[in-house]
C-alpha cells in the first residue's frame, strides 16, 4: 500500500532538530517547506531539499499565506526574540501569532 505523498511546512526548519526532521520527511518522499527569516537559511533549506518561505511568525496573515497548502504544520522554533516571547500556563514558549491562529480554526 502506497502512503500519500504530504504537504508539510516547518517552523524552525534550519534549526539542528528542523534539519534533521527535514532529512526524514524528504528520504519519506514526501514535499517539504521551511520558515526562513534569511537568505542564508533560504540557501540551507534549498541544500536539504526543502522549499524555503519567508514570513514572520508574529505576523497572522503571514502565517496563514506561509502555510496555505500544507497537510502538516510542525512548530519547531525554538529561539524567539525575548520581546515577542510568550508564555502559556504549559510552561510552553508561543507566539501571539499561534495562539490567534489556533482560535481561527
Amino acid at each position: 500500500m502506497k502512503s500519500k505523498k504530504l504537504q508539510i511546512f516547518i517552523a524552525g526548519a534550519t534549526g539542528v532538530l528542523g534539519r534533521a526532521v527535514i532529512r526524514q520527511f524528504i528520504n519519506s518522499g514526501h514535499n517539504v517547506a521551511g520558515l526562513s527569516r534569511s537568505n542564508a537559511n533560504a540557501e540551507t533549506l534549498k541544500e536539504l531539499g526543502a522549499e524555503p518561505r519567508f514570513g514572520n511568525l508574529f505576523d497572522i496573515k503571514s502565517i496563514f499565506d506561509i502555510t496555505s497548502g500544507s497537510d502538516v504544520i510542525i512548530h519547531l522554533a525554538t529561539s524567539i526574540p525575548k520581546k515577542k516571547n510568550r508564555v502559556k500556563k504549559t510552561g510552553r514558549p508561543t507566539t501571539g501569532s499561534e495562539s490567534k491562529a489556533r482560535k481561527t480554526l
